[in-house]
């Protein structure tokens, strides 16, 4: 970056300068000596920069929006990409980190509750009427259903009547695919089923047995043996579609090792798993002590390893990292749009709310045992959206718009000083709120953005293939 300053001394338009230099190129200060081609790129380098706001102040206001219109809600809940069912809150597992286990506070007593088919039921029908009308935009559209728990297979019967609803709702130009998230205990049971009706498969295994070590029985003994034994039984009998169709979270903790895990399963299953770190929010202050010291960092991980771009060829999409790489492709290369809606957009400046959270029923709907609905499972339940009865859908999305609304006003001072800007992926849902201003762990001052940009740039620079690579694999046309 001391290059970059020296060129910048020398004036705004630098062009006739750098043709006037001799093809040996110059000594700049105690930098060094860099020839004429190096200094031009260093030039471009500087500009880009410079265009990018790098070297000035961030408006923060540009494009920056604090009111959520009730008609935008209404139509995300129209073209909503999925419905999530808990199908119960049982469980036959007792995960020590577990979500609705003994270091978060912020979700319903569990009670071996079974959700009820019929609300559920009722639920699809306000759907259907929602995708069925002229506010749902989609063509050959795919909606996901999910199931969710607890361990959903618990509640099998609630599945296999879903599954045979589903296929009797008449919506033109949608398909459905239908999704699990599984412990596996019970997936050799009902694994013909899972088949024939091609589940996606989210199975969670955090990796060998000392990594998994955490993931045991009400008794306390571990489960590691009994989800392999089932696990292996579906690779076995449909090894095409285990290949095709299942997947692998591994939860990191301080008992996990990003390596081990990844050859964990490369090795076992020719599969790369989605890693993710133990959830930060909703922590009960009473184990605020045990919560840390069973969290690791998967960044402070990952410098352990010498030479990790095998993993990092190999893994792509899912290593830590890439993602932002990705969004800082985009948000920086004006020839890159997420969709054509993105093509087709005409407006100077993008409106854009404050944190990374998304609109109400845009990506989903989670549907609780106790009949909430809420924007995804990851959110905390006080946060409810509407609920369920088996007679009828409440949902009042004038409701919604004043609470996210509130939200957005309280926020924002917080958010109109973060040099995160676009790249922002926190959710407000996830932060306490109760402060003036809230506090926000993913705040990002001046500096630390420009350490971020920089890194980005320097790492794109070293690796044009990972550019390409992102270009071509992850969504951008």
């Amino acid at each position: 970056m001391y290059h970059i300053v020296v060129l910048s001394e020398q004036g705004n338009d630098l062009s006739d300068w750098i043709n006037d230099l001799a093809d040996s190129g110059i000594e700049i200060g105690n930098a060094g000596v860099f020839s004429k081609k190096e200094v031009a790129y260093y030039y471009r380098k500087y500009l880009f920069l410079k265009e990018q706001g790098y070297f000035g102040r961030v408006d923060f206001d540009r494009g920056f929006d604090l009111h959520l219109e009730p008609e935008r809600i209404g139509l995300a809940l129209a073209n909503t990409r999925q419905v999530v069912f808990e199908v119960t809150d049982a469980c036959n597992l007792r995960c020590e980190y577990c979500g609705y286990g003994k270091f978060y506070k912020d979700y319903d007593k569990r009670e071996n509750i079974k959700l009820d088919l019929r609300v559920a039921k009722r639920l699809l029908t306000f759907l259907e009427k929602e995708w069925n009308s002229n506010l749902n935009t989609s063509v050959n559209n795919q909606i996901g259903i999910g199931f969710y728990g607890g361990e959903p297979l618990l509640n099998f019967p609630f599945i296999r009547n879903i599954v045979d609803h589903i296929k009797q709702l008449n919506i033109p130009n949608h398909r459905f695919v239908f999704t699990m998230t599984t412990n596996a205990l019970l997936l050799e049971k009902h694994m013909d089923f899972l088949f024939e009706n091609q589940f996606e498969l989210l199975i969670s295994l955090d990796g060998n047995r000392r990594n998994n070590s955490y993931r045991v029985f009400p008794d306390g003994s571990e489960a590691y043996d009994h989800i392999l034994k089932n696990v292996y039984a579906l690779k076995d009998r449909y090894p095409d579609y285990f290949r095709e169709k299942v997947y692998f979270s591994a939860v990191f903790h301080n008992r996990s090792s990003f390596e081990e895990i990844y050859h964990f399963f490369k090795e076992r299953f020719d599969k790369i798993p989605m890693i993710r770190e133990l959830n930060t929010s909703g922590i009960d202050s009473s184990r605020e002590e045990e919560f840390w010291d069973t969290f690791a960092s998967i960044q402070e991980d990952l410098q352990n390893i010498e030479k990790p771009q095998h993993m990092i060829e190999d893994m792509f999409t899912n290593f830590p990292g890439i993602g932002s790489l990705s969004k800082f492709i985009h948000q920086y290369t004006d020839c890159s749009f997420e969709d054509y809606n993105d093509v087709m957009n005409t407006e100077s400046e993008p409106r854009r709310f404050p944190t990374g959270t998304c609109i109400p029923f845009s990506l989903k709907i989670f549907l609780t045992v106790n009949n909430k609905i809420l924007p995804c499972e990851k959110i905390g339940q006080q946060h409810t959206l509407g609920r369920v009865t088996a007679d009828e859908v409440h949902i009042d999305i004038d409701r919604i718009a004043a609470i996210y609304n509130g939200y957005y006003r309280k926020i924002s001072g917080l958010c109109r000083h973060c040099y995160i800007a676009d790249d922002c992926g926190k959710c407000m849902l996830h932060l306490d709120l109760s402060g003036d201003p809230p506090e926000c762990d993913g705040f990002m001052s001046v500096d630390e953005r420009r350490d971020r940009f920089s890194a980005h740039l320097s790492y794109l620079e070293e690796n044009p293939r990972t550019y390409s690579r992102i270009i071509n694999e992850m969504g951008y046309d």
